[in-house]
């Protein structure tokens, strides 16, 4: 599976989610997000180097902790942190850095 295909497509889904429903971030939308990036750093490093949006960015910060949990690599929290840098204007106002940071504790 392409991620620069793929993971658009699940943000798309994951936006449409109230985030007034129950473990909204445990739906199906944000479940799929998690397997799609827990399935090869290396894959999931590139994408975030070279194709991540900074929208894209603040909803991989929503389970970010997940995805750390199952890859437990640091190069994982190291991408997400450079791409925070890269988009900072655009993510001010947003809690990406705090999740980024609990990625890290996980890890």
């Amino acid at each position: 599976m392409e991620l620069r295909i793929e993971y658009p497509k699940l943000v798309e889904a994951q936006k449409a989610v109230s985030p007034e429903l129950p473990n909204w971030d445990k739906t199906p939308p944000f479940l799929e997000a998690i397997n799609l990036l827990s399935q090869n750093i290396e894959g999931t490093v590139k994408f975030i180097e070279q194709d991540c949006t900074a929208e894209q960015l603040v909803w991989m910060s929503v389970i970010a902790v997940d995805v750390a949990g199952i890859l437990m690599d640091r190069r994982f929290t190291d991408a997400m942190r450079k791409a925070s840098i890269k988009f900072a204007a655009e993510l001010e106002g947003y809690n990406v850095d705090e999740c980024i940071a609990d990625a890290e504790n996980k890890i």
